[in-house]
């Protein structure tokens, strides 16, 4: 934005020069800026103040000859001379201020030769005026010679150079005034943020200087002392709490500003305005200047006494837990193993016999029954199989294979797994697997058991003539997401937790209202976690139940990196 003058230069401080100059000299002085408006304005001539200017025509040409100085420089000079049509002769020089033409300094209301006084009588007739009054005006114009205007105007290209110092030099203050009003208020506005995020954070927040003087704190530390911040800053910890503890403090702020990175330290203290006794975790840091000297220490204190009585709690508790259930779980695991070999070798043997007794020969009603005996000997097996798992994970003994697997490939195997028995039981079997699907780091073998799991449920309590759907896909996050949806009989609201913690500290697993689901839903659920998932489940009484499995994206392996860190 271009400036003006009149805010940059003091004009009164001009004005009073140039009359004296006016005064000295004779010559007639005047600056106007760059839309016409005059800001100096010594010595004028009476036939211009009263004649030519205040006659709307001859003005019209007083306007002319300013605007034909303002923007006329003769070649090869740093001035402009011109006669105007009322007879007279201005000169002007620019005055620019930093490369911006803002206004121009004249002189004029001369001749360079005695006046034609025809020319003047003829004009004062034209436009009516006082013919001798404007010829006596006319009179007292003086006559230069070129030499004397050069000598003038060398002074008033000097002065013209000066005003534009002037203005630059203002202009450069102004700029440094006012970036150094932004620098302020930026920092005012950064230091009223920082306040107030300080005094937001629910925790103790304080700084020391290297002396372990206190600089600033914010309410929440005002509580631990006392006292309010202006009465706290100034002083040292020995003002406030015994010798031992502010050793103690004393330490670990020399520790923190030695060590060049945070420290942290739990300390039990007691509040001055309510007498708690909490225990503080502390994280104290190093306060660097910005040539990296350290000038002190910040300290942010918070509240873990909760936390801690929690996590004793907890430890207790899973003692107490593991005590109880080691013995249980290792007899279950012992168990699994002496009922799954003979229960293998039982339906072994019945399919071998299975063969040789009804193979060549049509024999419908014992083949059902042999049918009948099979399946259930396998879902004897199953479960057995499921309890050995559960055993493995209380005991922590189940080892997850690492590798790459391609999801649509373990989709695909699960489908055509179980497609037969949908179309047996007339149920429709769907599958949608999205584009770009990324592959999945885990143990192949145990996410198909939880998918055949997830599906099986959803065949045994999906009528004739409903749906399953299996699906992949991913989130926003770029994790991989499983689910397996039906349109069945559906679990009950208050129900679903108890299916989800089957393998709860009583061992026993949920029933649904028809047969019961075992305990394949939670052993899904406490695999998927194994690998860093979460299995949700989302069912309505008569609708149906969607189960879904969710792999955090460090599990899921894009080959475009689009979702790496």
């Amino acid at each position: 934005m271009q400036h003006r003058l009149i805010d940059i230069v003091d004009i009164a401080a001009l004005r009073s020069l140039f009359e004296g100059f006016t005064e000295a000299t004779g010559m007639v002085t005047a600056i106007l800026d760059i839309e016409g408006h005059v800001l100096v304005a010594t010595g004028w001539r009476d036939i211009c103040t009263k004649f030519h200017r205040a006659n709307p025509d001859t003005a019209t040409r007083c306007l002319e000859s300013d605007t034909h100085l303002a923007n006329h420089m003769e070649a090869g000079r740093e001035y402009s001379v011109y006669r105007c049509r009322n007879g007279l002769v201005d000169v002007a020089v620019p005055i620019v201020v930093s490369g911006d033409h803002l206004a121009n300094l004249y002189t004029g209301q001369f001749f360079f030769s005695p006046p034609d006084k025809e020319y003047f009588e003829k004009q004062a007739t034209e436009f009516g005026f006082d013919a001798e009054a404007y010829l006596s005006d006319l009179s007292r114009v003086p006559v230069f010679t070129e030499q004397q205007i050069e000598k003038t105007m060398a002074f008033l290209k000097n002065m013209a150079r000066v005003i534009a110092e002037m203005g630059a030099s203002r202009l450069r203050i102004d700029e440094e005034l006012a970036e150094r009003k932004r620098a302020e208020q930026e920092l005012r506005r950064n230091e009223r943020q920082k306040r107030l995020i300080i005094e937001t954070v629910p925790d103790l927040v304080w700084l020391k200087d290297i002396e372990g003087k206190y600089l600033a704190c914010n309410k929440m530390f005002e509580r631990l002392f006392g006292e309010v911040e202006k009465n706290i800053i100034g002083k040292t910890d020995y003002d406030f709490v015994d010798k031992e503890l502010a050793d103690f403090f004393r330490k670990h702020d020399k520790a923190a500003m030695n060590a060049g990175r945070p420290l942290k330290n739990e300390e039990w203290i007691t509040f001055a305005d309510d007498g708690r006794t909490v225990l503080l975790e502390t994280s104290k840091v190093a306060l660097k200047d910005s040539g990296g000297t350290t000038i002190g220490v910040l300290g942010i204190g918070r509240d873990v006494t909760e936390r801690h009585r929690a996590e004793i709690r907890l430890r207790e508790a899973k003692e107490q837990a593991e005590f109880a259930n080691r013995s249980k779980t290792e007899f279950l695991a012992n168990m699994s193993h002496e009922l799954r070999t003979p229960l293998t070798i039982i339906n072994g043997a019945f399919d071998i016999i299975s063969m040789e007794m009804f193979g060549p020969i049509d024999h419908p009603k014992y083949m059902e029954y042999a049918k009948d005996a099979r399946e259930a000997g396998e879902h004897l097996l199953g479960i057995i199989n499921d309890l050995l798992d559960v055993s493995m994970i209380e005991m922590d003994r189940l080892v997850l294979n690492d590798e790459i697997l391609e999801v649509a490939e373990v989709l695909s195997f699960c489908h055509t797994l179980v497609k037969g028995r949908a179309d047996t039981v007339g149920l429709a079997l769907g599958m949608e697997i999205d584009d770009g699907l990324p592959r999945l780091r885990g143990d192949k073998l145990r996410i198909k058991q939880v998918l055949l799991n997830l599906l099986s449920n959803a065949l045994k309590f999906t009528p004739s003539g409903g749906r399953v759907t299996l699906a992949a896909g991913t989130d926003s996050t770029g994790g991989v997401v499983l689910s397996v949806a039906d349109t069945g009989i559906g679990i009950a609201g208050e129900k679903i937790v108890k299916a989800l913690n089957s393998l709860g500290e009583t061992g026993s697993p949920y029933v649904r209202e028809v047969q019961g689901a075992g305990i394949g839903l939670a052993l899904s659920r406490k695999l998927v976690e194994l690998h860093g998932g979460i299995l949700e489940l989302d069912s309505d009484v008569g609708i149906g139940t969607t189960v879904t499995v969710r792999f955090p994206r460090e599990r899921a392996v894009h080959l475009n990196n689009q979702f790496a860190e």
